[in-house]
């Protein structure tokens, strides 16, 4: 959250968060502001991931990812049923949230995917979702490779 609230703006010029009442954004949790250089979060959303609450902090990381990729698509559409699943904006935006939060980089340094995500903060599911991504990708060092940490 230190990132996205303080240090974006040194990187993408007038990037800011809107928090907003959750009666001003319905079901939403997130969503980018069309036009601008800003994100919507829901209060309670913004303030669970300050709080290090997993699934806000995936929630955040999530709309940072649409901010990222989608901010200059005026209007979303839905994925058709023929489409790759890759060119579905959630898809995409969950991939980056996911693999921002838990990174292939440090793999190695998690025993399984319940301690991924007890140290990457993010939720069991998420952890559990990237780990089965990495594993099908083959992203895991062999154990030649796995830095060893005490």
């Amino acid at each position: 959250m230190d990132v996205l609230e303080f240090r974006l703006g040194a990187v993408f010029e007038g990037f800011y968060i809107d928090i907003r009442e959750k009666e001003s954004m319905g079901e939403d949790e997130g969503r980018i502001i069309g036009g601008t250089k800003g994100l919507a979060l829901r209060k309670d959303v913004y303030e669970g991931a300050w709080g290090g609450n997993g699934r806000d902090r995936f929630t955040a990381c999530h709309e940072f990812g649409h901010f990222l990729m989608h901010r200059t698509v005026t209007m979303a559409r839905t994925r058709e049923a023929t489409d790759k699943i890759f060119c579905d904006a959630e898809w995409q935006a969950d991939t980056f949230a996911g693999t921002l939060l838990m990174s292939p980089c440090h793999l190695g340094r998690f025993s399984d995917p319940d301690d991924a995500a007890r140290q990457c903060g993010m939720t069991g599911a998420a952890a559990k979702v990237m780990w089965a991504k990495y594993l099908a990708e083959d992203c895991f060092p062999c154990a030649a490779e796995m830095p060893r940490f005490a």
